[in-house]
């Protein structure tokens, strides 16, 4: 059931009527809240088997108690060093790859929105990248990318700009 999407995101339907079914800033921060639980989940499960691992002496130990990466438990060493790596890498990844192969992260699913080109098809891995590259400036801004959702045509973020996409109900 894929639409055809002119430039501004408009389906036609059998009558050839438009359709402009844009998502707004409320239903993006449903799915981005919905997200970050998924991702905070991931991240704690994987700890914990980290740290579970490493208290039974199957690999080197967490640098907690010591707190840290860089002091006490452990200190910066090629282990602590892979774990930052591979921690900090799943945010990234997660939007990256979930965008690029399918337009949807699990909250966008949720709540049945899509990230498409400007002209309705589904994005490239590069935009995905640009896109997350769009969202990190967006959050170091503290949303300040974020603001423009709502006074766009085609409601679009910084993120989207930069990455020539927007968000499309299904």
């Amino acid at each position: 059931m894929d639409k055809k999407l002119d430039f501004y995101g408009a389906a036609a339907n059998d009558s050839g009527d438009k359709q402009v079914r844009h998502t707004g800033v409320f239903i993006r921060l449903l799915a981005r809240t919905l997200d970050v639980i998924v991702l905070v989940a991931i991240i704690n499960i994987l700890f914990s088997i980290d740290n579970l691992g490493g208290n039974r002496g199957w690999w080197s130990p967490l640098p907690i108690p010591g707190g840290l990466v860089f002091s006490g438990g452990g200190g910066l060493v090629l282990e602590n060093i892979i774990r930052g790596i591979f921690y900090g890498g799943i945010h990234p990844l997660y939007y990256i790859l979930m965008h690029a192969l399918g337009g949807q992260t699990l909250g966008k699913m949720a709540f049945r929105i899509k990230v498409v080109t400007i002209d309705g098809q589904d994005i490239t891995m590069v935009q995905s990248i640009l896109r997350w590259v769009g969202y990190l400036i967006c959050d170091l801004t503290l949303g300040i990318g974020y603001l423009l959702i709502p006074f766009t045509q085609l409601r679009q973020g910084l993120h989207d700009k930069i990455a020539q996409t927007t968000v499309m109900h299904l």
